[in-house]
């Protein structure tokens, strides 16, 4: 069995358990408050459609930067609450 997901748009939830206009006021409260910034990572479905927006702790997010020119990123280093290290292509984090 297979299901067809739908792509975001600004008026659908990015999660499935908060309304859009909760999820921009925790983005607008993150920036406000981290000096890090926002960081919010993309889920694709298999066929590469957009189907979900997290944000993620700014305490637990390092960027690494590329080896070869200091400014651009290699990837970004996400340590979940267990301690296990996840690595997300800069394509995948906004």
């Amino acid at each position: 069995m297979t299901t067809a997901t739908a792509p975001l748009s600004p008026q659908t939830s990015p999660y499935p358990l908060e309304t859009g206009d909760v999820f921009k006021k925790r983005i607008s409260a993150q920036l406000l408050l981290s000096k890090k910034g926002v960081f919010i990572e993309k889920t694709k479905s298999r066929g590469g459609v957009l189907v979900r927006l997290d944000i993620l702790p700014p305490d637990r997010v390092r960027i690494v930067p590329d080896d070869e020119n200091a400014s651009y990123i290699k990837h970004f280093e996400f340590t979940d609450y267990s301690g296990h290290i996840r690595e997300l292509k800069p394509e995948d984090v906004i």
